[in-house]
């Protein structure tokens, strides 16, 4: 009948064979297209196989792709634009992207608020934050009115860590009279949320309320978010209750909060009461309970979801199985996360990060190494957290050469800078009895968090240095930064070194002000501290 010659039969085949995982499908139908004279410039078929292959994180082909578009003089539209635009980030390069950016002028696009939403999801993902907020100024007043620019501006200040700014514009297009929509609101919540401003959350969470969005999954679960990122469980509670028809998101949402904040029993509670609903777990469900087995060292339950999901066809997802083998290796059961780990069809570096934690958690510090070296053999490119445990081997072993070794890997890849990377290596050099290279670790990095800050903290008490260590904490509270039991209790150990009582009785005063309560470690340093400075009276108190 000739049907597969018509352009909508052909893009929707092409559309299928992507949605259903068949790429090569996709392309034999393309490849076919191409024979047609009539077909071959059309852009629509075009769009499909650009989206394919975006979908399939083809990158290089989907670039190949329009670059033949433009061979064959086939005329773009601001579809294949679009699409092209969300291709890079900051590993496909910057100079590409100005390059498509520069044919979106040349071509008349630059007016279209879909490439105009796409160029501002480009800058954002790419890390140039001021280039998207120029491409926002740009746009007419008249196109103004479209909330979805406003949108992809509102994330991607937020994904860049310009949260102020991100709640500002959310200001600015309530204001403006914008319609908002979910994504409005749950990008806003977010910026609240990482930049911790619970006031203008709230008010945020007042509109969304005022709006009718309370019951939309999209934003009650970055309500629940950010609630949980600074504490407010009873806030997160009480917005939870608050919804009627809880769809798996937001119940998955409200676990996690309490897993995320130590309450692991509750989170436990929200999980029976869902099945008590017959409401299906998915993966994340799974993930975050084997996650709060873990914190509980609470196998039974832990293999009972295990025996569950060989009745499920979600037990092949390798964030599930990831999650089996952290909750059986927390548990000391070592044996059995090796099998989970050793019978995964496919191994991802979450997979492996997994298991070579674990495998540090249990101190088989050499067999992690092998494990890391085995990954490396699978072509696995490890990321920061993968590059801090196998630092955190190293470590364990007090090898320096080995440390240095891997040391000169992360600064081949750059990760030497994160945060987490910079502070295993810290740890490393100390364990090693290296202060003068944890500090030059320290001194380089960009942007110091706390645990970059505990580190050196930690390292310059462990190697009879504590007079340094207490030097950093006056530095530490002027970056803005507030000590931590952690902190604390490195802190301590200094002070006991040098039994000056005034300094630990300062930090006693800060940990019961800023209520660092209930903290073993903390009061075990404490009881050291007083015992050493010949003053048990007041650890006297502590000890009952």
């Amino acid at each position: 009948m000739g049907l597969q010659y018509d352009p909508f039969i052909t893009t929707s085949l092409i559309n299928m064979y992507v949605k259903c995982g068949s790429l090569c499908g996709a392309v034999q139908v393309f490849d076919f297209m191409s024979e047609w004279d009539d077909l071959s410039q059309d852009v629509t078929i075009w769009n499909a196989m650009l989206d394919g292959y975006i979908r399939n994180e083809l990158n290089e082909k989907c670039m190949c792709l329009f670059k033949r578009m433009q061979e064959l003089g086939v005329k773009s539209d601001e579809y294949s634009l679009s699409i092209l635009l969300g291709l890079f980030n900051g590993r496909m390069g910057l100079a590409k992207a100005k390059e498509v950016h520069c044919y979106v002028i040349r071509n008349s696009f630059g007016d279209d608020p879909f490439v105009v939403t796409a160029l501002i999801d480009m800058y954002s993902n790419c890390g140039r934050p001021k280039d998207a907020w120029y491409i926002f100024e740009s746009v007419e007043d008249k196109d103004k009115d479209n909330i979805v620019i406003w949108n992809a501006l509102i994330g991607g200040l937020s994904e860049n860590g310009f949260w102020r700014n991100s709640t500002e514009l959310y200001s600015l297009a309530k204001n403006r009279g914008c319609k908002l929509m979910s994504t409005t609101y749950s990008s806003t919540l977010k910026a609240c949320s990482e930049g911790e401003d619970i006031d203008f959350g709230r008010q945020v969470h007042l509109d969304v309320v005022k709006m009718g969005f309370e019951n939309d999954p999209y934003v009650c679960t970055s309500v629940l978010s950010m609630y949980s990122r600074v504490g407010l469980l009873v806030d997160a509670d009480r917005a939870f209750g608050s919804v009627l028809d809880k769809e798996v998101e937001v119940w998955n949402s409200m676990i996690s909060a309490y897993v995320g904040n130590g309450r692991t029993d509750d989170a436990l509670c929200v999980y029976y009461e869902m099945r008590s609903r017959a409401i299906p777990s998915d993966s994340f469900t799974l993930s975050y309970i084997l996650i709060a087995c873990s914190k509980t060292e609470s196998n039974y339950l832990g293999r009972a979801i295990h025996g569950e999901l060989i009745k499920k066809p979600i037990q092949n997802n390798v964030a599930l199985q990831s999650a089996l083998v952290t909750m059986y290796s927390k548990c000391g059961m070592l044996k059995d996360a090796l099998e989970v780990f050793s019978r995964m069809e496919e191994k991802d570096v979450v997979a492996w990060g997994s298991m070579i934690s674990g495998l540090c958690q249990n101190k088989k510090f050499n067999l992690a190494l092998e494990m890391y070296k085995e990954m490396e053999t699978h072509n696995v490119n490890p990321d920061a957290d993968l590059m801090a445990m196998v630092i955190n081997a190293s470590a364990g072993l007090e090898s320096l050469e080995l440390g240095c070794s891997i040391h000169g890997i992360t600064v081949k890849s750059g990760e030497e800078l994160d945060s987490s990377v910079s502070s295993s290596l810290i740890d490393m050099y100390s364990n090693c009895g290296q202060p003068e290279m944890a500090e030059k670790v320290f001194s380089g990095v960009p942007y110091k968090n706390l645990v970059v800050w505990n580190s050196l903290i930690s390292c310059y008490s462990k190697n009879d240095l504590p007079e340094l260590s207490l030097d950093l904490l006056p530095q530490l509270v002027q970056q803005g930064l507030y000590p931590d039991a952690v902190t604390l209790t490195s802190a301590l150990a200094a002070v006991s070194s040098l039994a000056i009582l005034i300094k630990g009785k300062a930090i006693h005063c800060y940990q019961i002000r800023h209520q660092i309560l209930e903290d073993s470690q903390v009061e075990n340093a404490l009881i050291d501290m007083y015992t050493k400075s010949g003053c048990l009276k007041y650890a006297e108190p502590m000890l009952v």
